[in-house]
């Protein structure tokens, strides 16, 4: 009954060896997970950090982007206001250009109308009077000057209309 429990003994004995080896087995298999999880841990920690500084780099260029975006509105808007301005001058110019149609027209009779008096007068009088000469030649000086100032102006309103 000795040997018996000796022979029990052994196996028990045997057993717990058996058990203490599948536990440190056991383990070490726990302790390289948790070594593999640390490791796991910190790369993910670093590719945190990598996403962080890439996150407050995408922040930086959204923040450019919003600056760019607030140049671009007020440039577009000064561009609104010369293309305002620029209507009102071509508005005003093509004014100018009106009144220079009219007074090209006024200056056109009005040439027309000397040219008349001076045929008129140099028929009624003749040729015989040295007095009426230098009149009539007062009268072509001054209808050459109205018909320089009409070329001045119809030169001015073929330059507006280009």
């Amino acid at each position: 009954s000795i040997g018996n429990g000796s022979n029990r003994l052994d196996i028990i004995n045997n057993d717990l060896d058996k058990t203490v080896a599948s536990i440190s087995e056991q383990k070490e298999q726990v302790e390289e997970t948790v070594k593999q999880l640390n490791e796991r841990l910190l790369d993910f920690k670093e590719q945190n950090e990598e996403l962080k500084g890439q996150n407050n780099q995408l922040i930086q260029t959204s923040d450019a982007l919003r600056g760019d975006i607030a140049n671009l509105t007020l440039n577009l808007d000064d561009v609104r206001e010369t293309e305002a301005q620029l209507k009102e001058d071509v508005a005003e110019l093509k004014t100018v250009e009106e009144r220079l149609k009219e007074d090209k027209i006024t200056l056109t009779a009005q040439a027309d109308n000397l040219n008349s008096t001076v045929e008129k007068l140099s028929e009624s009088i003749g040729n015989g009077s040295n007095r009426l000469d230098i009149i009539n030649n007062d009268l072509d000086k001054t209808v050459a000057s109205i018909s320089e100032q009409k070329e001045q102006v119809e030169e001015t309103v073929k330059q507006l209309n280009e």
